[in-house]
């Protein structure tokens, strides 16, 4: 009896409960863990345990923050009262800087990364006078899709002795209300010169389908002069995933277009491109590129 009662009814079990897990997409902590990928190097370097953070010369990081909106941090239970004094004694890299350079004339002829290499940050205190060695500096990396912390940062690698944030935007006695003002005034913007400069940076690590995306936002929240330079000069880069794509069978391939399976097509990239910029209404020939030429291509947009 007790057999046929497990068999077909469960009746000592209970109802059908179903097992839920509630999780998040920003979860960075799951996120690292699952997606953590240790290279050749990396890994002998660990198999034979050699020192990991013990870099010569050292390494100082550079924070990248505008007015007030430094990070302060602070237990759950602390009143307002020490919370604002905490803010009122806040102090970084960047905020030191200034205010060395405010008080001081001995720093005013180094760039904010070239800091370290002559002076040591001592925290709570700020930077003093380096007596021995010497370290590099490294600034915190900043999109340009950021806004203003990306011309933030466009600046700092340029002006010298800079005193404070208004002192940073201020271009041949001229107090600009924004950073990127500041930029534009400098002639920085003119030519996409740093979005040159990103792109040919991020060509050496960054796939294919990642810097056709970064293309496609770039010319929906961003000015670019001439985005047809920039495809001209980096679409192998964009495009060097095509070849997987179409050998794989991951897209249909018509027999009018197997002449490009197995190289890079320019055609198919543009397209895949022309697809993200649907998502904001707009078309490559908004911004002056080329439509796809094959017809399968096209047959396939529609």
């Amino acid at each position: 009896m007790q057999a046929v009662k497990y068999i077909h009814k469960y009746i000592y079990k209970g109802g059908d409960k179903p097992t839920v897990s509630v999780e998040s997409e920003h979860d960075e902590i799951k996120r690292y863990l699952h997606g953590r990928y240790s290279g050749p190097t990396e890994a002998v370097w660990r198999l034979f345990q050699f020192a990991i953070h013990d870099e010569q010369p050292p390494v100082t990081d550079l924070q990248l923050h505008q007015h007030g909106q430094q990070a302060i941090y602070f237990a759950g239970h602390h009143d307002s009262d020490h919370i604002r004094d905490l803010i009122e004694r806040s102090m970084t890299t960047l905020m030191a800087f200034f205010s060395y350079n405010a008080q001081n004339e001995d720093g005013r002829q180094f760039l904010y990364y070239e800091f370290p290499e002559h002076f040591v940050y001592v925290r709570k205190i700020g930077w003093k006078k380096r007596q021995k060695g010497t370290a590099v500096g490294w600034m915190y990396s900043a999109s340009p899709f950021q806004g203003e912390r990306y011309y933030l940062r466009l600046l700092l690698p340029l002006v010298q002795g800079a005193t404070s944030f208004e002192n940073l935007r201020t271009v041949d006695g001229i107090v600009y209300p924004t950073f990127k003002g500041a930029c534009i005034a400098l002639g920085l913007l003119e030519h996409d010169g740093e979005w040159v400069a990103l792109f040919r940076e991020g060509a050496q690590f960054m796939t294919g389908r990642a810097l056709r995306h970064l293309f496609a936002l770039a010319l929906q929240c961003t000015t670019t002069s001439n985005p047809l330079a920039i495809w001209e000069s980096f679409w192998q880069a964009m495009c060097d995933d095509i070849p997987h794509i179409l050998t794989t069978g991951r897209v249909p391939v018509p027999l009018e277009a197997e002449g490009i399976v197995g190289r890079i097509d320019p055609d198919y990239g543009l397209f895949l491109i022309q697809e993200y910029l649907r998502e904001f209404g707009k078309s490559l020939s908004d911004y002056g590129l080329p439509e796809p030429r094959l017809s399968w291509v096209a047959q396939q947009s529609n």
